[in-house]
């Protein structure tokens, strides 16, 4: 399962979240909250089953 890990910066928190999602075997991709544009395009190109974004600082487009 791929699982797009949306967050504003990749710190404690993310880390452990990315760790502890590879190590249960999912595919991660962490992409940082830098624009909204980009936040769509990453859902675009990556195609994640699962979106998980923990403390954002700005709202997720619709389009995600």
């Amino acid at each position: 399962m791929r699982v797009l890990l949306l967050c504003h910066r990749f710190n404690s928190l993310s880390q452990r979240f990315y760790c502890e999602l590879s190590e249960a075997g999912y595919e991660v991709s962490v992409e940082l909250d830098v624009h909204p544009e980009l936040m769509i395009e990453a859902v675009e190109l990556y195609k994640p089953h699962v979106v998980i974004a923990p403390f954002l600082k700005r709202k997720i487009p619709k389009e995600v």
